[in-house]
């Protein structure tokens, strides 16, 4: 699957070799760090929230039957926009800033061996992009913790909206909608058989 800064929503993906958008997030991390490290502009993300969404009345509590009648009209108008049919029913769970973080890091250690982060941090460290006394796996992890406002996992199938308060504002409403997107495009082109997690295959 936060704001009043913008933040991204997208799913933790595989170390399968140099990522530029990971480099560069790392890096800016850095720099925020007060890291020596050379700076650069964080290459946009394919699954960055652009959407500006309407402002909205009153929060509403997560588990009202008002939120259920929110979520059924934004994927209304998502089925509309996308010319996408659902296949089978997405629920939502709104989930505060730990249980992202928890959900990343269970995702990032399923999916990437020790000894493929071990690898791709000597490279980052051989090519100095990484101070020689840090953690490629903490700074990945610090990175999504703070970056993703919600991600959809074609693994599980479950559907996680980040709400620091608990409630269905302006921009949870934009993040369901945006991750409901990636629910339609997995149900009807089954994401996972696109190997994009395969070797090699990062910038696809």
């Amino acid at each position: 699957m936060s704001r009043p800064r913008p933040e991204r929503a997208a799913r933790p993906r595989r170390l399968r070799g140099l990522s530029p958008l990971l480099v560069a997030g790392l890096t800016a991390l850095l720099a925020g760090c007060g890291s020596t490290t050379p700076t650069g502009s964080p290459s946009p993300s394919a699954t960055a929230l652009r959407a500006t969404p309407a402002p909205s009345a009153a929060p509403t509590p997560a588990g009202s039957q008002d939120a259920v009648s929110i979520y059924r009209t934004i994927e209304d108008q998502v089925i509309a926009i996308r010319q996408l049919k659902p296949k089978n029913p997405v629920e939502p769970t709104l989930i505060d800033r730990a249980g992202i973080q928890k959900v990343t890091t269970d995702d990032f250690t399923k999916s990437n061996p020790p000894d493929v982060v071990a690898a791709n941090e000597r490279i980052l460290k051989a090519f100095g992009l990484l101070p020689a006394d840090s953690s490629l796996k903490d700074l990945y992890l610090k990175l999504l913790g703070a970056a993703v406002a919600g991600l959809y996992s074609p693994d599980t199938k479950k559907l996680y909206v980040v709400s620091t308060t608990g409630r269905i504002g302006p921009v949870e409403r934009a993040t369901f909608s945006h991750e409901f997107t990636h629910a339609l495009q997995d149900q009807n082109f089954d994401i996972g058989s696109l190997q994009l997690d395969e070797v090699g295959q990062g910038d696809r």
